[in-house]
Parts: C-alpha cells; sequence; structure tokens
C-alpha cells in the first residue's frame, strides 16, 4: 500500500533550509516578534505545564497509547482545547499570535504549515526563553522537556490519526512490530513515550544537540524553521516506517486470506497457528510483563502453584513473579530486554527477559506440535511443557537452553535453600507466562 502523506514535499523544504543554515543575511523576525510578547515563566506557570502534559498523558485511553509499542491501536486525540491550555496558562490568545506572525514574520510563508503554526512557534520560543529566564538547571530542563514532549504529542496524535483514520488492527500492528529490528527507535526504546522522551533529550539536554545553539540564541530564522521543521520530520519518519511495516503484513494477510489453518494429527483436528499468532502471544506477554499490575493474576497464580507440592502458597510464586516483573521493567530502562549471553559450552543463554520469554514461546509451542500435542488445549500444552521441562532425559538443546536461562534469572531471587522448591518455582514461571499467554491465542 501507497501511504498518502499531507507532508509530502516538506522534507525537501527542510533539507533546503538546512542548507541555509549559516549562509548569508541572518532574518530574525521570529525574535523580533516573540520577544514583544509578554511572557513570563514563574513558578506558577512552570508548575501548570508540568500538570498540563500529566493530565494529558493520564487521560482516557493515552496511558495505552504512550506505554505501548503499538501504534493506532489505542485511540488518542490532541483537543482544541490541549492545544489552548498552552497559550491560556502564559495568558496569550491564539488568534493574537496568529495575526503576529502573518503580519510580522516574513521569513515564514503560510504555506508552510508546520512550522508557521503559532503552536510550535509557541513551544519553541518557550523552550529558547528557559535558556534566559530559569537559572537553576534541572528546572529548566524538566520545564523544557516538557514543552517539547507536548508539541509532539501534538505532532503524533495527528500523524497517527492521519496514517491510521480508522484505526490500527491490534493482532496486526503487533505482527509488524514483532518484525522490526534493534535499528528502529520503537524496539530500541520500548514505547512510543520512551521514544518521544529520548527525542526531547536529544533536543533539549544534548549540550552537543544540533539545534543547541538555535535554542541558545533564537536569533537566525532559517535555523528556527529548520529546528522545528526537523523535530517534526524526524518523529514523522520513525511513524511512518511503522507504518509502512503494518501495511505490508496487513496486505499479505489479505492475499493470503486466512491467518491459520487445519491439519490432521494423530486423530484429532489441531488448529496450526500462524507464526503472526504467536508473535501476538510474545509481543503482548512482553508489553504485560514491565507492569506488575498488568503481569500479576492470582487467579492464574493459585492454579499454577497448586500443580506444585513444593511450593507451600500462592504468595510464594506471586513475590518471584513480582521480582522477575521488577527485573524486566529495570532492563527496559537499561536497554537490556534482547540481552543474550555465550554460556561456557557455547550455548546462547537468554538473560533479556524480552529474549527469554520470545524462546519460551518458540520452543515450547514447537515441542507440543512436534509430539502431536493439540496447540488449542491449554491443559494439555500446559502438562507437555511441565514434563518436557522438568525431564532430566530431555535432549532437545533449545528446551535445555531456556531451562538454563530460567534458572539462571530464577535462583538469583530465591532465597531457598531447599532444591526441590527452587525446581517447582522455576517450572511454575515457565507454566506461569504460558497460561497467560493463551490469553492472546
Amino acid at each position: 500500500m501507497k501511504l498518502r502523506d499531507n507532508w509530502a514535499g516538506y522534507d525537501a523544504t527542510v533539507d533546503v533550509l538546512k542548507s541555509a543554515v549559516g549562509h548569508g543575511t541572518q532574518q530574525s523576525y521570529v525574535s523580533q516578534t516573540f520577544s514583544k510578547i509578554p511572557i513570563t515563566i514563574g513558578h506558577a506557570e512552570i508548575a501548570a505545564v508540568d500538570r498540563m502534559v500529566a493530565m494529558f498523558e493520564t487521560r482516557d485511553k493515552h496511558p495505552l497509547a504512550l506505554n505501548s509499542q503499538l501504534l493506532g491501536v489505542h485511540k488518542m486525540v490532541f483537543t482544541d482545547h490541549d492545544r489552548q491550555q498552552l497559550f491560556r496558562i502564559f495568558g496569550l490568545e491564539e488568534l493574537r499570535i496568529k495575526s503576529l506572525v502573518v503580519s510580522e514574520v516574513h521569513s515564514i510563508p503560510s504555506e508552510w504549515k508546520v512550522v508557521s503554526d503559532p503552536f510550535a512557534l509557541l513551544s519553541f520560543w518557550l523552550i529558547h526563553l528557559a535558556e534566559v529566564v530559569i537559572r537553576i538547571v534541572h528546572i529548566r530542563q524538566q520545564f523544557q522537556l516538557n514543552v517539547a514532549r507536548y508539541l509532539l504529542y501534538r505532532w503524533f496524535t495527528s500523524l497517527t490519526n492521519h496514517y491510521f483514520s480508522h484505526g490500527a488492527d491490534e493482532r496486526i500492528m503487533t505482527v509488524a512490530v514483532n518484525r522490526l529490528s534493534r535499528k528502529y527507535d520503537i524496539v530500541k526504546y520500548g514505547t512510543w513515550r520512551e521514544v518521544m522522551v529520548a527525542m526531547c533529550n536529544d533536543l533539549v539536554v544534548d549540550p552537543k544537540g544540533v539545534h543547541r545553539d538555535t535554542l541558545d540564541k533564537a536569533t537566525n530564522d532559517k535555523a528556527i524553521i529548520y529546528a522545528i521543521g526537523d523535530f517534526q520530520t524526524r518523529l514523522r519518519a520513525k511513524i511512518r516506517a511503522v507504518t509502512e511495516v503494518y501495511y505490508e503484513v496487513r496486505d499479505s494477510a489479505d492475499r493470503i486470506q486466512t491467518e491459520s489453518a487445519t491439519s490432521e494429527l494423530d486423530g484429532e483436528k489441531v488448529l496450526t497457528q500462524t507464526v503472526s499468532t504467536f508473535d501476538a502471544v510474545i509481543s503482548n506477554l512482553c508489553i504485560e510483563i514491565v507492569n506488575t499490575q498488568a503481569f500479576i493474576d492470582m487467579g492464574v497464580i493459585r492454579q499454577v502453584a497448586s500443580l506444585f507440592q513444593s511450593i507451600s502458597s500462592p504468595e510464594m510464586l506471586r513475590d518471584l513473579l513480582v521480582h522477575v516483573s521488577d527485573e524486566a521493567a529495570s532492563q527496559s530502562l537499561s536497554r537490556t530486554l534482547d540481552k543474550t549471553v555465550k554460556a561456557s559450552d557455547g550455548a546462547v543463554l537468554y538473560i533479556g527477559i524480552r529474549a527469554l520469554i520470545t524462546r519460551l514461546i518458540q520452543v515450547s509451542f514447537r515441542h507440543c506440535i512436534k509430539n502431536g500435542i493439540p496447540i488449542t488445549s491449554k491443559a494439555k500444552v500446559l502438562i507437555a511443557v511441565k514434563n518436557a521441562f522438568s525431564s532430566s532425559r530431555i535432549t532437545d538443546p533449545d528446551i535445555v537452553t531456556v531451562k538454563k536461562s530460567v534458572i539462571q534469572l530464577v535462583d538469583a531471587m530465591i532465597l531457598t535453600p531447599r532444591e526441590a522448591t527452587k525446581s517447582s518455582l522455576r517450572l511454575a514461571v515457565i507454566i506461569y507466562i504460558l497460561a497467560k499467554g493463551f490469553r492472546y491465542m
């Protein structure tokens, strides 16, 4: 599918401006115009901006959209009220700012919609002005990061709703994201919020940032136009890259016209799940595990704990799973969710929890399919996997590697000296993850 892009051609404009920065006469209409506008950045305004951003991030389905790798699945909107909030905090009227921009900022043609937008220009000016008036570094940077993030949220919602005017299919988007490599920022950072936080840090905090001098001085219109346009273009490129993969997956699914097929195995009808189904299971589990509240399900914990005599209470398993979730959250921050190492025998050990979950799901269901276990039967799958991982005679190298990886992860979190309890808890973690995964099949 070829994507329509209302911003098509804008990259060329940015390229022209980029090459022009630092050459010729420096026009400063933006600085001259906005310097006439009385703007106070005091404690009240700083706190109000902080509240504004926090309230936007936590409204309706915004947390689901921001704290996820999925794009266009959870509806996120930036209303006119959200837009006006920024102007009102500083006692300004957008129509007045727009009038000044049109009449006095002669360096920005009105057809350049992104950089002539009063909201974007005010945001940039506030980030610059903070450099001048806020002396305490951490307060200044937090204010600047809030303003920059709010501007990105404005663009993020507009771009996402443009590319996915009817929303995105969760299953297709999950498959698309799971196909992406580490070179994509959404894989590198884990959520769209963290992608935008990283962009804001590059703009505001990094002393070697490409727009550092522009933010400090704000005296060159060409540089200001380039900075605003470049900021939006970078976000658009990240969204568009994922969007293209999404439509490739969707179009491929349309051609195939089915996502699963049935086959005969040991006299039973078995639903042979496609790779996309397992991708969905893996992706959703990896999103859940970094959030303890989403990952912990006491009903499932009680069922799993009842399978092991050595686990004295469901709470024992719950405490361990909380530790696993906390470790996943820590790995998310340190970008080590996909870390692997080579053991002394040359085998790969999955240190990163996302890498471990991915391999655990793949290996477990492959084992079931290979041995004629109907993978639509939760009970039969869990029993088969429990037997495979508890057997001392198992020779499948992939099961052995996953088992060693789980041992390394879990043993660091278990205080009990009893080997029987340790063994049961390791296996219980595996069974719990699989049981949770069935919700996405």
